[in-house]
């Protein structure tokens, strides 16, 4: 009851006509108007006056998570916003994040590229360098095929004219000499230069006959002086034919050649020429050594030097 109210201020009994005002505090105490910082118009102004008794305010004070029901929907309310702002400040930081990452894996790919165009570049350099070489290899290459093929024909030559030389040389050893084929003896040497009127003795020269397989052996001649078989050669051809029948010899009729003395290589060469009249060369012949050719009567003389002539005459 009212008369009984004791005041949370002053601790002293609050009358019934008294102005008093409630806490609205957790206690719910009553105070006198008088033991309050409120005044009494306030009270007359204002009908619904919200006060608090100082041990209430303290004990909100000490306890701020406590709130009243009044107070604790805003509150609610108010960290909703909170966690939504949050959440929503969460959500762009992530897309931040993400699109910090994002320009850091570009320029990451940025300089990828860069360090790729670089080395690509200097791949691109090196490969003309390498062509440059190339080109420079393969002209230097083809300088020394020709400087090659060069040396080869000089050693040819040189190789022919060695040959040729040591041909002569050898020839010169035979310049007296004559080789005689068809006749039985040496005996018949004698009778057939006496034929071609060359007056010799037995004694003047010096025959010998060579191996070979045939029936009758050449015979190798040897005259006192280069002039005297030279004199035979010339008889011999201006004679024509010689067979032993023309030349008054005994036995079956056999033809008689009589040739100059030629070194191995200049038989074989002259042997490999004597082809040239299968492709239309009509003469083919030996002279001082010499294997000369003539495609007609009135064509050029060509002196073969070696086989690789031959082949070339071949193919023209």
């Amino acid at each position: 009851m009212t008369g009984n109210m004791v005041c949370i201020t002053c601790r002293k009994s609050i009358g019934k006509n008294g102005y008093k005002i409630q806490c609205a505090g957790e206690c719910g105490g009553w105070a006198h108007l008088a033991c309050t910082s409120i005044k009494k118009e306030e009270i007359i102004q204002k009908k619904k006056l919200k006060w608090i008794c100082p041990e209430c305010e303290e004990r909100d004070t000490a306890s701020p998570g406590e709130t009243s029901e009044e107070e604790e929907i805003p509150m609610k309310k108010m960290s909703s916003k909170i966690k939504k702002k949050g959440s929503t400040q969460s959500s762009v930081l992530t897309t931040e994040e993400m699109f910090k990452q994002l320009i850091g894996k570009v320029s990451d790919l940025e300089i990828a590229i860069s360090f790729n165009g670089n080395m690509m570049e200097g791949i691109k350099k090196d490969l003309e360098e390498i062509k440059k070489e190339n080109k420079n290899l393969k002209r230097e290459h083809e300088k020394l095929k020709i400087e090659v093929q060069s040396l080869k024909n000089e050693m040819a030559i040189l190789k022919n004219q060695a040959v040729a030389n040591a041909v002569t040389a050898d020839f010169q050893t035979r310049r007296n000499n004559v080789i005689m084929i068809g006749l039985s003896k040496t005996a018949e040497v004698v009778k057939v230069l006496n034929k071609l009127d060359i007056n010799i003795k037995d004694e003047e020269i010096k025959t010998r006959q060579i191996s070979s397989k045939g029936h009758m052996k050449p015979i190798l001649v040897t005259f006192p002086s280069e002039s005297v078989r030279n004199e035979v050669l010339l008889k011999r051809k201006a004679k024509g034919l010689l067979n032993s029948e023309n030349m008054e010899l005994d036995g079956d009729r056999r033809n008689i050649y009589i040739n100059e003395d030629l070194p191995k290589i200049t038989r074989d060469l002259f042997r490999k020429a004597s082809e040239l009249k299968n492709i239309g060369y009509m003469y083919v012949w030996v002279k001082e050594g010499k294997v000369l050719c003539r495609k007609s009567e009135f064509s050029r003389i060509i002196q073969v030097s070696h086989e690789g002539l031959i082949d070339l005459l071949k193919d023209n």
